[in-house]
């Protein structure tokens, strides 16, 4: 799928993502062209440039993955922890 700036906005409000200011999305679009992980079309008229993930974010998906569950196992634990109302070290 190839999509610009502006697209990717109005899908994260369709998704609920409202409160992501535009700020943020365009940093991380920037992210990817840096890393390379987006190929660029160029359009004529009005400039835009549109974006399309690449095969290298396949690489790179299953370790974000991985990271953002062992992020939802490390909250879980604390939030149990704190209802438990244990004053302890939680590592």
């Amino acid at each position: 799928m190839v999509i610009y700036g502006y697209e990717i906005m109005k899908q994260l409000c369709a998704l609920d993502f409202s409160n992501i200011v535009e700020g943020t999305v365009y940093t991380l679009i920037m992210r990817l062209e840096e890393n390379k992980l987006v190929d660029i079309d160029f359009t004529r008229g009005p400039p835009r440039k549109f974006y399309r993930l690449n095969e290298a974010v396949s690489a790179r998906t299953g370790k974000f993955l991985g990271q953002i569950e062992l992020y939802l196992k490390q909250t879980k634990r604390i939030k149990s922890k704190i209802k438990s109302n244990k004053h302890e070290y939680f590592c």
